[in-house]
C-alpha cells in the first residue's frame, strides 16, 4: 500500500465535499450568499473564503511550507 493512500483519499473526499458545497451554492442569490449567519462565520461568502484559504495552507503545507499566518507565499 502506497504512503499516500490515505492523503489523496482526504483530498477526493475535499474535493467531493467542495462540489456539493458549491453547487448547493450556485442556486443561492447574491443576497442569499452574503446573508447574515448563525454560525462560527457571519456568511456563507466567508464560509467559503476560510475554506479557500485552509485549502492553500494544506496545499503549501505539502509541497514544502512557504506560507506563514500573515499570508501565503510571502517574502
Amino acid at each position: 500500500m502506497s504512503d499516500a493512500l490515505p492523503y489523496r483519499a482526504m483530498a477526493h473526499n475535499n474535493a467531493w465535499a467542495n462540489h456539493r458545497l458549491l453547487t448547493a451554492c450556485a442556486g443561492l442569490s447574491p443576497e442569499e450568499f452574503v446573508a447574515k449567519r448563525t454560525g462560527f462565520f457571519p456568511s456563507l461568502r466567508a464560509t467559503l473564503n476560510h475554506i479557500l484559504i485552509i485549502d492553500h495552507f494544506y496545499v503549501d503545507a505539502m509541497e514544502g511550507g512557504t506560507a506563514r499566518a500573515g499570508g501565503l507565499g510571502g517574502p
